[in-house]
């Protein structure tokens, strides 16, 4: 057996360069971990209820290191301020991170996607106790001491 058989690879969140704002910018920053909320819609009720409930969170998000980034599907641009925010209007997020959209990605500093899930239809989005769970492990763990040993 070869040795890239024994790693556990991690699927990437591309570091895309989206349309944000009058500028394009990377998704990524670098030493951040990433909440990326995938709305389908500017105008939709339940991704803008959503989309308050995490700002209600977005001081404890960032204190652990993550940035919140939203982008929307077919948009030229987004307006979901005070994120950062992307229009995604060939839905490249959509075929290169797993979920459709709406959903949600969380991505560490190093862009390793470690929650991908779709919302549907229903907008059955994670918790927000669950993204702060995940912004503050990602925030505590030391990626040394998880190195490979063989």
């Amino acid at each position: 057996m070869d040795r890239s058989r024994l790693t556990s690879r991690k699927q990437q969140l591309t570091n895309a360069v989206l349309p944000s704002g009058t500028e394009e910018a990377p998704l990524l920053r670098q030493g951040r971990a990433v909440v990326l909320l995938l709305l389908h819609d500017n105008d939709c009720a339940e991704c803008t209820r959503y989309l308050d409930q995490v700002s209600g969170a977005a001081e404890e998000i960032d204190s652990w290191g993550a940035d919140v980034a939203v982008a929307v599907r077919g948009a030229e641009r987004s307006v979901a301020a005070p994120f950062r925010s992307y229009g995604d209007p060939e839905a490249t997020l959509e075929s290169t991170t797993g979920p459709t959209y709406p959903g949600v990605v969380i991505a560490d500093q190093w862009g390793d996607m470690t929650l991908a899930r779709s919302a549907g239809p229903q907008h059955d989005f994670p918790p927000i106790t669950e993204l702060v769970s995940e912004v503050r492990y990602l925030g505590t763990r030391c990626p040394e001491c998880e190195g490979e040993w063989l």
